[in-house]
């Protein structure tokens, strides 16, 4: 792989997180989450501005990329909470396989 930078980094790692959560994890297809901080920026493109909270980044340019959920940064609780929501969830739809999400 070459090197990367900048947007193009960012989402080549969405894109192995997804990968290997599909393949490795067994998530239901489509159903892969990432979890973001508040105030990030990794550029302009569509899926960068879909974990955006600044409203110059993203006003006007929806419909944004699914699966991604924005935390406030530095709150572990809300991070916690966020996992054991996404845990229940995943128990819901596909109850043979419980610790599909962050496990």
């Amino acid at each position: 792989m070459d090197i990367l930078t900048g947007v193009e980094a960012v989402e080549t790692g969405i894109k192995l997180a997804r990968k290997w959560a599909y393949n490795v994890k067994k998530v239901s297809a489509n159903e892969a989450r990432h979890v973001f901080a508040e105030g990030n920026f990794h550029g302009r493109t569509l899926s960068a501005i879909s974990a955006s909270t600044d409203p110059s980044s993203y006003d006007g340019f929806g419909p944004f990329m699914p699966g991604y959920v924005v935390i406030p940064y530095n709150d572990l609780n809300a991070l916690e909470v966020r996992h054991h929501s996404l845990l229940t969830v995943n128990k819901l739809i596909n109850h043979n396989n419980t610790n599909n999400y962050l496990n």
